[in-house]
């Protein structure tokens, strides 16, 4: 097409200027001609095969789009669906915060239709006045982030005055190019449980006070009772030394009288009859008795004040039992009681206060016989354990209630109906010897089935110097 413009161009001018053209230079322009004409056919038909492609290709985007838009339009009547039937409040606001879209649970939630709110208020028109400035500066600095509304509690009010308070999620709606166009999101009522929440906290609030309160009764208390009870033990201390006192008192003249009681019954003044004889071994039995009696408290008198001392030394723990048996062997005769002892061959050696445990063991002793019936038993087992030694004694008694186990070692306390001979300390006394070697005393037993004292006490207390 340019060569034909160039050529056209050329002639024409000739014949413009009056000259005549030559037959050559026709021919020459009649083939420039048909070449031109024959090109644009070709042209022509590429053209329209171009114009067939493109035209197909548009009826198919335009069927693609017209899919899209059939697509769009169901997604968005199933969104309206799930939104108009769930739980939640679900909405959409563009990126001023001004709804573009509302769930009709909105109604429900805060008495507004969604058509009060689409296009007419901001998600911030309807917090509470002393919230909303701080709540709409929090939304728009999440706005400009970008970011997402997790678990955004806010205060609202209803459209009858009345406060609810809902808790917010949302996320942010983009264009392809990332700008922000609005949010969508859901809000869920939460003001029952922000009222049990608050009403926890004024719980929890009053229950400090009581505890502040409490914590400072207890102070008073305590301090109150911390002067009572050193009060009780200066009267403890005295009562001690007094009893310390009184029975030393009363040692001299019972000695005294144990010595003339003796030399009567060995007729050193003179021969006594029968009866006689029966009524000063009554009182020589008295005697004796009031005598145990005054060296008990002695010796809890010593032990509360703290003045007892240990005196410990290596003692064979197996041959001290068999030495305090054999001195009863008599008591075990005259009630028939059968002995059954479980004692190692090897000596067991331990650090004690000799005396001290002999008078532990004798009073357990004691105690087994006083109770156990005639023609009873009495069991006596001895343990070497390791870093320990352990005791046992049982008897075939009348056994001790349960709930009397721990009081039997109170100062006194007689558990059993039945009145024995005794003073009511022995028990005590050997829980306190027991304590004193870091050891422990307790009583198994039921009520009918007899009892079993047991006690343990360490090996190796303390090295001697």
């Amino acid at each position: 097409m340019g060569e034909l413009h160039s050529l056209l161009k050329r002639q024409l001018k000739k014949i413009y200027d009056g000259v005549d053209l030559v037959p050559k230079e026709i021919s020459e322009l009649v083939a420039v001609i048909n070449n031109a004409y024959q090109q644009a056919d070709i042209d022509r038909g590429l053209l329209e095969r171009s114009l067939e492609i493109s035209s197909q290709e548009l009826l198919q985007n335009i069927s693609e789009l017209k899919q899209a838009e059939e697509a769009q339009r169901k997604s968005e009547e199933r969104f309206k669906q799930v939104a108009e039937n769930a739980g939640e409040w679900i909405w959409e606001v563009d990126a001023n915060a001004v709804y573009t879209y509302a769930s009709p649970v909105v109604e429900k939630i805060l008495g507004y239709k969604p058509e009060e709110l689409v296009g007419k208020k901001h998600c911030f028109d309807l917090f509470t006045p002393e919230t909303r400035e701080e709540l709409r500066k929090a939304i728009f600095e999440i706005f400009a982030k970008k970011g997402s509304f997790i678990r955004f509690i806010n205060s609202n009010v209803h459209k009858n005055g009345s406060i609810v308070f809902l808790e917010t999620g949302g996320c942010p709606i983009l264009d392809v190019k990332g700008n922000l166009l609005g949010y969508r999101g859901a809000d869920t009522d939460v003001t029952e449980r922000k009222r049990t929440e608050e009403e926890k906290d004024k719980l929890y609030e009053e229950l400090m006070k009581y505890r502040l309160r409490l914590e400072e009764l207890v102070k008073e208390r305590t301090a109150e009772l911390t002067i009572v009870n050193q009060k009780l033990k200066e009267m403890d201390k005295r009562k001690s030394d007094f009893v310390a006192n009184v029975s030393h008192e009363f040692l001299s003249p019972l000695a005294t009288s144990k010595q003339y009681l003796e030399l009567l019954l060995d007729g050193a003044v003179g021969k006594i009859g029968s009866k006689r004889r029966d009524r000063l071994k009554s009182i020589e039995k008295n005697v004796d008795r009031l005598a145990r009696l005054v060296s008990n408290m002695l010796d809890i008198s010593k032990i509360e004040s703290g003045k007892i001392e240990l005196k410990k030394e290596s003692v064979d723990i197996r041959h001290l039992v068999e030495e305090i048996l054999m001195t009863n062997k008599n008591e075990f005769k005259k009630k028939q009681i059968s002995l059954k002892k479980d004692t190692p061959s090897d000596i067991i050696s331990i650090f004690a206060d000799k005396d001290m445990l002999t008078e532990v063991i004798i009073n357990l002793l004691d105690n087994a016989i006083k109770y156990t019936p005639d023609k009873g038993a009495i069991t006596i087992k001895l343990e070497d354990k390791a870093g320990e030694v352990r005791f046992e004694i049982w008897d075939s008694g009348p056994g001790i209630p349960q709930e009397y186990s721990e009081k039997i070692f109170d100062k006194f306390e007689r558990i059993t109906a039945e009145q024995k001979e005794g003073t009511g300390l022995g028990l005590p006394i050997a829980k306190d010897i027991i304590d004193l070697h870091k050891g422990k005393i307790w009583v198994e037993s039921r009520d009918g089935k007899g009892s079993k004292f047991i006690f343990t006490i360490p090996k190796n207390l303390k090295e001697p110097k």
